[in-house]
């Protein structure tokens, strides 16, 4: 599987698609690509164009079969100005069903990001670092579930999460959101 040809086609022999392939095609920073898929970032861009393919994320468990590819990329610009941003500001982690877990949305402007999300308090002590160089989809969700690196429970209060999209193209995406961990509404 670290080169080949697939070839698509019809019982009569007629080629309806074509695709070279190499692990080189894999996103550099993958340390072993083994049981990692390929995706098609859309189906309407060349088929034998390597930038056509990308890993699939982590956060899918590097494969998306019978879904939409993680790496997909409809190839429309998006009207969101925010690449990330949070459900609902206040969490209360007390498994009452309300709001439990802090949802970080995020959506990016094209695939091959990495992230790095590191909790602090105000004053810029660190909490958590709750994704380390995380290859993420073009869209989803991150979260938080109130711990401490300690794996206990933080304390009510405001907390700020330090987010940092790297590409490999040198392009960095930077966002700090501020959260508030509290009892329960």
């Amino acid at each position: 599987d670290d080169d080949g040809n697939i070839v698509v086609m019809l019982n009569n022999g007629k080629i309806i698609d074509e695709l070279n392939y190499s692990a080189k095609m894999h996103h550099s920073l993958l340390q072993n690509s083994e049981g990692v898929s390929l995706e098609r970032i859309n189906p309407a861009l060349p088929t034998n164009d390597s930038k056509t393919w990308h890993s699939a994320s982590e956060e899918s468990g590097y494969g998306t079969p019978g879904q939409r590819n993680s790496q997909y990329n409809s190839l429309e610009a998006t009207q969101e100005n925010k690449n990330f941003w949070v459900e609902h500001e206040v969490f209360s982690p007390d498994n009452d069903g309300n709001d439990d877990i802090l949802i970080v949305h995020y959506q990016l402007p094209k695939n091959g990001f990495t992230a790095t999300v590191t909790v602090y308090t105000p004053n810029g002590m660190k909490i958590n670092k709750l994704y380390n160089n995380t290859l993420l989809d073009m869209e989803g969700v991150l979260q938080w579930d109130g711990q401490a690196a300690s794996l206990s429970l933080c304390q009510i209060g405001v907390y700020v999460l330090f987010i940092e999209a790297v590409h490999l193209d040198g392009e960095v995406i930077r966002c700090k959101i501020p959260c508030v961990l509290s009892t329960s509404k």
